[in-house]
């Protein structure tokens, strides 16, 4: 008889190439870890007002375990489950409001993840934050203390992996 070992499912990997953004995410104000309880313990006081967008051009073979949705959206279904949930409402400048048929719309699910740059093989942390209910699927929003783009001089279509990590896991693969 053969015994099948469980494997968390503990991160999760996107190929993406740095891209523009709309503007939205210099809008928004996000709250200090004193603000909004819940948050890690390494969630930076001030975050820079603005994003990395990082486009995703491969997503990983697996993503079809995340639920329904298309592309990223399936991460609104917190089955690969985030460090922490920032309430919409603490937000500042943020138009995704919950509605019926989405109460949770608006509240951002944050990530810890890595960024490697192809080229350079530089590799940085960072927070993936995706609010719940946006209409990107294919776009990864990045943040940090600083602006990530001139710290690690990013460019347009610079290739990069981004990494996410999942808080704890929820979601079990079975190895044979």
């Amino acid at each position: 008889m053969q015994t099948k070992k469980r494997r968390s499912f503990l991160a999760i990997a996107f190929e993406c190439v740095v891209a523009d953004g709309i503007g939205m995410y210099r809008d928004l104000g996000f709250p200090s870890r004193e603000d909004c309880t819940g948050l890690p313990k390494d969630w930076p006081d001030t975050m820079y007002r603005g994003s990395l967008n990082a486009r995703i051009t491969a997503y990983p073979a697996n993503l079809d375990l995340l639920g329904q949705g298309a592309g990223i959206q399936r991460l609104d279904n917190r089955i690969f489950v985030p460090s922490g949930i920032i309430p919409g409402h603490l937000i500042e400048n943020n138009f995704l409001i919950p509605n019926e048929r989405n109460p949770d719309r608006g509240d951002a699910q944050i990530w810890p993840c890595t960024v490697e740059h192809q080229n350079t093989s530089v590799i940085f942390n960072a927070w993936a934050v995706r609010r719940s209910g946006s209409a990107y699927r294919d776009v990864i929003e990045l943040m940090s203390h600083h602006k990530l783009r001139d710290v690690f001089r990013l460019k347009n279509d610079d290739a990069i992996t981004v990494t996410l990590f999942a808080q704890k896991p929820r979601l079990r693969l079975t190895a044979g």
